[in-house]
């Protein structure tokens, strides 16, 4: 069978799979940050959140995580209290006090620069995984 055969079908079958077996989360090694979404969906419009055992039980609204709640450490730190992560507060790389394109980086960039970062007397700077972005989206818009 070809590579891209196996792809797909591996595709299509993770797509079919029971929502309740692709949302369970046992044994995580890390805190999630609740979305705070407390509607759930059926097909077609909102319905009354399910209950286990029901059809559609498994969303987002099925579970409570953790609340985000952070610190800032007025020294040009942010530190996340659910996680123990320690955050840059601005990304304002140039100081000019408006976030625009000047402040962005490359991604290799960005990781060279990380090594040589000093920040609030921490000079152990490195660029976050996409688990640890996660807990930075406030899901309320």
């Amino acid at each position: 069978m070809k590579p891209r055969s196996q792809l797909l079908i591996t595709i299509c079958l993770l797509l079919t799979a029971p929502p309740a077996v692709v949302a369970q989360q046992t044994g995580l090694t890390y805190k999630i940050i609740d979305t705070g979404q407390v509607r759930s969906y059926n097909n077609t419009t909102e319905m009354t959140t399910p209950t286990s055992g029901q059809s559609f039980y498994g969303q987002d609204a099925n579970y409570t995580g953790y609340a985000p709640s952070y610190r800032d450490n007025g020294d040009g730190t942010v530190s996340d209290l659910v996680t123990g992560l320690m955050w840059q507060k601005s990304p304002d790389r140039n100081g000019d006090g408006i976030i625009n394109y000047g402040d962005k980086l490359y991604f290799d960039v960005a990781l060279a620069g990380a090594s040589s970062f000093r920040l609030a007397g921490y000079n152990d700077w490195r660029l976050p995984t996409i688990k640890e972005l996660y807990s930075l989206i406030m899901f309320s818009g």
